[in-house]
C-alpha cells in the first residue's frame, strides 16, 4: 500500500472563514459565476471518478461535521485505489 496524495486541514472552520474573507471566495458566491464553480467541482469529481475514487461526499459535509482538523489521503492498493478522511468531530 502507497500513500499517493495527503491533504491535511488543521481547522477546517478556520480556513473557510479564511475562505469567505478572501477574493476568489468573494466571487465564488457571486450568482454570474456559480455556474462556473460548479462545473469546476463537477470536473474534480469526474477525474476522481475515473482515477477509480468515487467519492461519495462534498466539502459541505466535511465542513458540517469538523470542529477542527481533516484530513484526506489517496492510497493506491495493489490491485485498486481507496480514499481514507479523518474528522475531527
Amino acid at each position: 500500500m502507497k500513500s499517493k496524495r495527503f491533504l491535511e486541514i488543521v481547522n477546517v472552520p478556520q480556513l473557510e472563514q479564511r475562505w469567505n474573507n478572501s477574493f476568489v471566495g468573494a466571487i465564488s458566491n457571486e450568482p454570474a459565476l456559480k455556474e462556473f464553480f460548479d462545473s469546476q467541482r463537477e470536473a474534480i469529481r469526474g477525474e476522481l471518478s475515473e482515477a477509480g475514487l468515487a467519492v461519495n461526499f462534498t466539502v459541505a459535509d466535511i465542513r458540517d461535521m469538523a470542529s477542527g482538523e481533516a484530513a484526506l489521503i489517496w492510497l493506491q492498493l495493489e490491485t485498486k485505489n481507496a480514499v481514507c478522511v479523518m474528522v475531527d468531530t
